[in-house]
Order: C-alpha cells, then structure tokens, then sequence
C-alpha cells in the first residue's frame, strides 16, 4: 500500500430468511445489555447490543450485514462476508459496528445506519436494492475480496522524522497495528490485548498493543533523524453510547450524543523522539467495485483542492472530488499547520456521488470535540487516486512536520464519527 509516495500522507488505508431463534444462542449475561454469538455462514461472531431493539432482530440484522460484503443479494446468497471469529459486533439504537480484530486489530471496519421500525423493531436506513443489500459505510461493495484487498492492518500509521513509506529500512519504515513477513506487505495478524467495559452511558471498547514497522516480522523499534529509538505502544478505544443516552454534546444542532461513536488513539513512546506523519484513516473503497464513488459534500471550515480539484472551498458550500488523470492523486483537504489544528466542533461529512435509488443521501460525518483533552487533527482529507484506484477520508494530526513526544509523554487523538446526516 504505497499510498504516501504520492501524497505525502498514509491511508487505507469494511441471510437465508429463516428464525432468528434458529440462527442465534441464547443470549448471556455480558457487560453490554445483551451479549449473544450469532451464526454466519461459516463462523460466528460475537454480538453486544446495546440498544432495545430485539436480539432475534439485531441478529439477522448482523447477518444480512456480513452477507452484503460478499454479494448484492443477501436475501438469497448466504455467503460468507468479512467478519470472522473473535471480531466484535456492537448495535446501538443508531447502527451496527464492525470492530475487526482478528485481522486489522481492532480498526472499526464497518458500520450500517439503523432506524426503529414498528414491524421489525429495526432495519436498515440506507437500503440499496429490494434483495435488503445495505453496503458497509467503510467498505461498500459486495466484491468478497473487497475487505481483504485492503487487509493491511492500517489505519493507525505513524513515520518517526526522517522516515519514508515504503522503507525497508530498519526503524524508517511505516509503523502500523500490525506485523508482516514480506516488505511493503502486512500479510500477518496483529498482535492486541482486547477488552470491553461500561462507563455511565458508555460502552467502551479497548484494544492495546505495540505498533510494528510495516513490511518486518519483529521490528517494534522506530529511529527518527536525530538518531533516538523507541518502541510505540498504542491503544485505541471506540466510545459507543448506550440507547437511553438523553444528551446531546454538540448541542441541538447535532442530535444526540448516541447517534455518535467516538475514536480515541493513544500513542505512548517508550522514550523520547520526534515523529513526522501520523494519520488515523477512516475508510477505503476500491475503484472497481460496483457502488458509487464517494464526494465531500459539507464542511463548516474552509477546504483547499489539490490536483484536478484545485482552487479553495469556502465554508458551508459542497466540493465534489473528480478523479482526474491516471496515476494522479487528487484530494479536498481542510489543511493547518502544526501548532495550529482544526478548531473544536469542526466537522466535515462525505456523501456518496449521485445515482439513482434511495442510497443517495448516505451521509458519514467527523466532528471535533468541543471539549477535551484530545489533540484535535491538523486537517481532514478525502482523497481520489485514480491510479490505485481507491478513495479514501483520513484524519490527519501531522504530516511532514514534527511533533515530539518527551521521555515518559503521550499523545492522545479523538474524534467523533456519525452516520447521520450533519447539519
């Protein structure tokens, strides 16, 4: 995944219709309001559901969700999708969530906007034909090996001073969730600790471990340009709130705080050294795969195009990403510069390009927390590379520049993501 050569960044880099009781264990005590496995068509997952939709209806719903990341058809294919054993499912009042552990080490890999319905008790919003085929947010598509083609274990990625993606180099390569055998290629599983709990309102999942270069077996240990070496221990902690969650953090104008799911990086350098690029990536879609490309459609803070999306895009105005020429990256960037970041409660949302059908106001939006102890991004990019044919939205907290992170120091990154239309 040779992404950061071009654009100076990282990124990636997401049911038979038969009784739900047939299909689903009973369900257990867990830390969320029910916890139960639901069977798939070659494995089971394990489901928490959070909301008060009911398990028979949150099951099939998990079901018909895998199935869709492997055909158009769910209703009648019952193929094997993306999620495996020992992955995560959590369902909330407002969607389902795909914490892939087993592969990527916990990255949120999929998501699927949910809304009540009388007959049902919930369905999906956004449903794209009359076979209940609802693509994944982050890997849209039903291309079985849409999930995998991307499986590189990115989505935290960091280069220490001096680094270059793609370098073999001892400590000068990409550092990722993730370690590998071949170089460029993270073609092994991660290594985490995984663990869940309640807060309050919150339902708090964990996954901790130590970054690894990219395309090495066991190298855990960065150097930057001044010569220092640290291994980085990393946790990532998703924030999913409870149904009867009354508040609302971002005020009105943003619905409740359960419509959102809230991302959390630590980083935590075993010394002192100076990093240059670290990227938290959101999603990924391959250009081939028989959905429609994405565009930004909305942000409340003012965007800069590159390549054949040049010229600025002032606040509260649509920008459309075009893909231009072959082997070209363009991208729609709402760029600042260290020490500067993006303000609290600024947001940008991507929707997908035009078509036909009832898909066409499926809506992703990142927001700023309007208070926290988070170092807010530096910008939020969406990208169009029209020769790896991938389009991809990625947070960004520095990038060609230096942040350093005394001896015994961490960083800690957040942000918050919904699937329903902002403003």
């Amino acid at each position: 995944m040779r992404r950061l050569r071009v654009r100076k960044s990282l990124w990636i880099s997401t049911v038979a219709m038969i009784l739900g009781s047939m299909l689903i264990t009973a369900p257990r005590p867990a830390s969320a309001n029910s916890s139960f496995n639901v069977q798939l068509a070659t494995t089971q997952v394990t489901v928490d559901n959070v909301s008060d939709y009911p398990d028979a209806r949150v099951g099939f719903l998990v079901q018909m969700a895998d199935r869709g990341m492997g055909t158009t058809d769910p209703s009648h294919n019952n193929v094997a999708g993306e999620m495996q054993s020992g992955d995560r499912v959590v369902v909330t009042h407002y969607g389902i969530y795909w914490l892939d552990i087993v592969r990527r080490g916990g990255l949120l890999s999929g998501m699927w906007a949910l809304v009540p319905s009388i007959s049902t008790g919930a369905d999906f919003q956004y449903v794209a034909n009359a076979n209940q085929w609802s693509p994944n947010e982050f890997l849209p598509g039903a291309d079985g090996s849409n999930a995998r083609i991307y499986d590189t274990g990115q989505g935290v990625n960091v280069l220490g001073t001096g680094g270059n993606d793609g370098s073999c180099i001892k400590g000068k390569g990409t550092f990722i969730i993730k370690n590998s055998f071949n170089c460029g290629i993270a073609n092994s599983h991660a290594h985490v600790s995984f663990s869940s709990s309640v807060a309050g309102y919150e339902h708090l999942y964990t996954l901790s471990g130590t970054l690894y270069q990219e395309g090495t077996r066991h190298n855990t240990q960065m150097t930057d340009s001044y010569g220092n070496t640290a291994n980085i221990d990393f946790t990532l902690t998703y924030r999913l709130r409870d149904y009867t969650d009354p508040n609302y953090d971002y005020g009105a104008c943003c619905g409740p705080e359960a419509e959102r799911v809230r991302v959390e990086v630590t980083l935590k350098p075993s010394r002192a050294i100076h990093l240059g690029t670290l990227v938290v990536a959101g999603n990924s879609d391959p250009g081939t795969i028989p959905y429609p490309y994405r565009k930004v459609n909305y942000s409340n803070t003012l965007r800069h195009g590159y390549g054949c999306n040049g010229g600025d895009f002032p606040p509260g105005t649509t920008a459309t990403l075009c893909e231009g020429a072959p082997n070209a990256t363009n991208w729609i960037s709402e760029g600042n510069s260290l020490p500067q970041t993006l303000s609290q409660g600024n947001f940008v949302t991507e929707q997908q390009s035009s078509v036909t059908g009832s898909v066409t106001d499926r809506e992703i939006t990142y927001l700023l927390p309007y208070s926290s102890a988070y170092r807010l991004p530096e910008r939020i990019d969406h990208i169009w590379n029209a020769g790896l044919g991938v389009s991809s939205m990625d947070v960004d907290y520095f990038n060609n520049e230096e942040a350093f992170v005394p001896n015994g120091g961490s960083l800690t990154l957040g942000f918050d993501l919904q699937m329903q239309p902002h403003p």
